[in-house]
């Protein structure tokens, strides 16, 4: 399995009263336009102090003790931190990106996909590195002809993928969002899914529906040559995805069916049995079973029996299907732009 650390860079049009916000959350004075100090930073020892204590006895301590004034800078530019006051650390931060985000315009999402040690794969690293920086660049020169920062002050920031300003970026309008609103994933660049995917932390089954499946099946089919068809979603006869390919001079026409099933769940003889009678009887040339799981027993002996001599059938299953996303994964230099 592939290991790498996922980087986004967003780029955010924020209304001007807004800014501020933004400032103070990224450890930067809104007023003084200097970095925070650690006190200043330290929302665990100010959070319990806005909210066990009243805004009076803040004001009136600001002046000798350094945390309340901390406090008031919080209290000036998030009024509502009090609402917040039963939170600490990644929840804390997370409450509050929401708050400074909320309604907030994100022009474009873009993923980078770096390897886990930038000391043993240094060279792939430097290079993911680099087309970051300048999809980063080429993103920061679009926004000044973008007719939606009119107005407005932009952002393009990159950071962890796994922190709470990705999180919540990613939430309000990235990949994440698009895969559970149950949308066509063809529409991203293959790349970017197999590392997306793959670098959750679910399985596929618990992430993708079953149509959303039969797209990723056909995508890894595309990205090997074949020219696939996704089938009408009922009454498909078992063939979800139609692909055909010229191999050594000839046309090849295959049906594959995608079976997403938990882990546990495997694809019985029966399943095998039904697709095995639709290839043959179809007098296609190959068929393929992919899987989120694995086969049974029983249906692994009765296809190596008497299967074969009825029609060819190839099985893909959890394992198999994982390095096929591996290898479209680590093809080219992971860095993609989503929107």
């Amino acid at each position: 399995m592939i290991e790498r650390n996922v980087q986004l860079i967003a780029a955010l049009a924020v209304e001007k009263d807004k800014s501020s916000q933004l400032d103070l959350m990224m450890g930067l004075h809104p007023e003084e336009k200097r970095w925070l100090s650690e006190d200043e930073e330290n929302l665990d020892h100010i959070i319990p102090l806005i909210g066990y204590v009243s805004m009076e006895s803040i004001v009136a301590a600001s002046k000798s003790d350094p945390l309340c004034k901390n406090a008031l800078l919080w209290i000036k530019y998030f009024p509502q931190i009090k609402q917040f006051a039963a939170y600490r650390g990644d929840e804390l931060y997370t409450k509050l990106w929401e708050s400074a985000l909320h309604k907030q315009s994100i022009l474009h999402l873009a993923y980078a996909f770096y390897p886990k040690s930038a000391v043993i794969n240094r060279e792939e690293w430097e290079a993911v590195n680099n087309a970051a920086k300048s999809l980063q660049h080429n993103i920061d020169k679009s926004l000044a002809t973008d007719g939606r920062t009119k107005g407005k002050i932009c952002w393009t920031l990159p950071f962890p993928a796994e922190s709470s300003l990705g999180r919540i970026i990613e939430a309000q309008a990235g990949l994440n969002k698009d895969l559970k609103a149950r949308i066509g994933v063809t529409n991203y660049a293959p790349g970017l899914l197999c590392n997306y995917l793959l670098l959750r932390d679910k399985s596929l089954e618990n992430i993708l529906d079953p149509y959303q499946f039969e797209e990723i099946a056909g995508m890894i089919f595309a990205e090997e040559g074949w020219k696939v068809s996704v089938t009408q979603r009922s009454r498909d006869g078992g063939k979800d995805i139609i692909a055909q390919k010229e191999i050594d001079g000839r046309l090849t026409i295959a049906y594959i069916q995608a079976k997403r099933h938990k882990e546990k769940n495997k694809v019985g003889i029966t399943k095998v049995k039904e697709f095995v009678a639709t290839v043959a009887g179809d007098k296609v040339d190959i068929g393929y079973i992919v899987t989120t799981s694995s086969f049974s027993k029983p249906a692994l002996q009765w296809l190596k029996e008497k299967g074969i001599d009825i029609a060819t059938i190839e099985l893909i299953d959890r394992q198999k299907l994982l390095r096929l996303m591996e290898n479209i994964a680590t093809s080219k230099i992971p860095v993609y732009l989503k929107i």
